[in-house]
């Protein structure tokens, strides 16, 4: 598979299974991403939950062999999705817990779980009313996300280590809380984008300067950007051409304006 190159990023239009398989054991630094979520999005059809998390299986385990020892995942995914009555073959509004799984998963293929990280996306209209305006049906409306943190057991390389990728004690004290609250963005052509702040704080505490950032549903490229603007190399997988072409343009106009930067530095 021949991936696109811009500059130090590769972009890989393709099935990210295909794109790990061809990737060498231990070799990259931070994995940074949200998969699709369960039957939530038109892209994201699977017949039952456990199809859906057998696909989860697959990713999970595909990343802890690329990731290097002492490294980070970050999955950014629901606490619970819910399974409509009309689809489960019950008359019961079941909510299935994908979180819980994912972390079951994650250690299951030698991923040790760290403390998760909730996302207050201060984002929110309620949709389902339940039996309003009366008890005791009330369909709650999600606000948060949750980003697991998963680490690959061993001692990390800190050769890359330079005083260019040290935190500011403000940066440090906000991100090491366990709730990062920012709005989610407005929808361009991906409906589940997130904000360039979720990656950019993953990158910023959990790599140094010239590692290399991976995310395999690279949606728009948001991650991608973070990792320009961060001084990361950043590699990418997409499987739906559209979102593809608009991570590459995203991608490139970033690259173009950090070369700006630097330009008008000198």
């Amino acid at each position: 598979m021949e991936p696109e190159i811009i500059g130090p990023t590769q972009l890989y239009l393709g099935d990210c299974l295909n794109v790990m398989s061809n990737m060498e054991k231990n070799s990259i630094d931070l994995v940074v991403t949200s998969p699709p979520y369960w039957n939530q999005r038109e892209y994201s059809s699977w017949p039952t939950y456990n199809d859906y998390m057998d696909s989860v299986e697959k990713w999970i385990e595909q990343i802890s062999i690329i990731l290097k020892p002492g490294r980070h995942c970050f999955w950014v995914i629901p606490d619970k999705l819910p399974w409509p009555p009309k689809l489960n073959g019950t008359r019961e509004r079941l909510y299935m817990p994908i979180y819980a799984d994912s972390e079951r998963i994650a250690t299951g293929h030698g991923l040790i779980p760290e403390f998760p990280i909730i996302w207050l996306k201060y984002q929110a209209s309620q949709r389902m009313f339940g039996s309003y305006p009366y008890p005791p049906t009330i369909i709650h409306t999600p606000m948060t996300e949750r980003i697991c943190v998963w680490r690959k057991p061993g001692k990390a390389d800190l050769s890359c280590k330079t005083e260019e990728s040290k935190i500011s004690l403000e940066d440090w004290k906000e991100i090491s809380k366990d709730i990062w609250q920012f709005r989610a963005p407005d929808k361009k052509l991906h409906p589940a984008k997130f904000s360039l702040e979720l990656p950019a704080r993953c990158i910023k505490c959990w790599s140094f300067v010239n590692d290399v950032v991976f995310d395999p549903f690279m949606g728009e490229g948001t991650t991608g950007c973070a990792c320009i603007k961060l001084k990361r190399q950043f590699v990418g997988s997409e499987l739906n051409p559209e979102y593809f072409g608009f991570a590459e343009q995203e991608i490139s106009k970033t690259v173009l304006e950090a070369a700006q930067v630097t330009m008008d530095g000198f």
